[in-house]
Order: structure tokens, then sequence, then C-alpha cells
């Protein structure tokens, strides 16, 4: 319970997602370096930095089409 105060406080949420073992296995051994496989939290990590390169792109195409480089919301 106090980590998901914490996390809460800092804005965080966590999110269930439902994968196929292959997809996760291709993931790790395709996209991950061989020193992030290391760590135990690499695959939280990496999920957590795709999501996040893939929303900026959607913001930053979003903001190309309308002219406004301040888009922050989804």
């Amino acid at each position: 319970m106090r980590l998901y105060r914490k996390r809460r406080r800092q804005g965080l949420q966590s999110v269930r997602i439902l994968l196929p073992v292959t997809d996760i296995d291709y993931f790790i051994r395709e996209v991950l370096t061989e020193r992030q496989r290391q760590r135990p939290d690499a695959l939280e990590t990496g999920l957590a930095g795709l999501i996040l390169q893939i929303l900026d792109e959607i913001r930053d195409a979003r903001a190309r089409v309308t002219g406004n480089d301040a888009v922050t919301s989804y």
C-alpha cells in the first residue's frame, strides 16, 4: 500500500497488459541490449520507454498538423 501511494503521488499508475510469451521473448532478444537484459526491471523499463517514445511521436505529429508546438494532451 505504501508503494501504491508513493506512485500515485508521483503521478504514476500501474497497468496490466497481457502479451504472448513469444512477443515478450522477441522484445527482450531484439530490442534490449545485452547489458539491459541483466537488470531485473529491464522489461518494465524497456516497455515504458517504448510507450513514451510512441506518445512523443504522436504528440509531435499532432503538433505538426495543428501548427502548435505546445500540445501536451493526448
